[in-house]
């Protein structure tokens, strides 16, 4: 029976290295996730300014659409500058939203930046989170979990393989 992680000490190595860095990305998006869903939790508390448009794009495509918008605002005195619509928005497989965005945050238009108090320079234009806030939390611990489950079984099969002294290598057996 063929054992699908025999492999030979080259790419035993180099197996390893990709599953720790399978997880590590696991485990940065589920930073970053959490934080981007915190942060729009906390957001909705925040204090609000007026501020101005600097910058309103759009980029439609049939997969994926996207509006980017820049914005400048002023707290006790300092102007800062932010480009974050929503904490977690990336895009949308609609281009109806996008478009629904650049339409509210024109060019030149004044609008309401909702920014933290402990840091103004975080800044946001719409307060919240998106409909599904935990998907990419979700998605990083998908990713942990499948790469911590193959390294175990990786790691497992090594370790019988050395212990009945075969020779590892990564050629198919009939």
């Amino acid at each position: 029976m063929h054992d699908p992680f025999m492999v030979s000490g080259f790419w035993s190595g180099a197996v390893r290295v990709f599953l720790v860095l399978f997880v590590l990305i696991g485990a940065l998006t589920v930073f970053f996730g959490w934080r981007a869903v915190a942060r729009g939790k906390a957001s909705v508390g925040w204090p609000h300014v007026n501020g101005t448009v600097t910058r309103s794009t759009v980029d439609m495509s049939p997969e994926y659409s996207t509006a980017e918008v820049g914005f400048q605002y002023s707290v006790a005195g300092t102007t800062y500058s932010g480009n974050r619509i929503q904490f977690g928005y990336s895009g949308s497989e609609h281009s109806s939203e996008a478009k629904e965005i650049w339409d509210r945050f024109r060019l030149g238009n004044a609008v309401p930046v909702y920014y933290d108090p402990q840091d103004p320079a975080i800044s946001v234009l719409v307060p919240g989170s998106p409909a599904d806030p935990w998907f990419v939390p979700e998605l990083g611990a998908v990713f942990i979990i499948v790469g911590c489950l193959v390294f175990l079984a990786f790691t497992k099969s090594l370790r019988q393989q050395r212990a009945l002294g075969e020779k590892v290598s990564f050629e198919r057996r009939s």
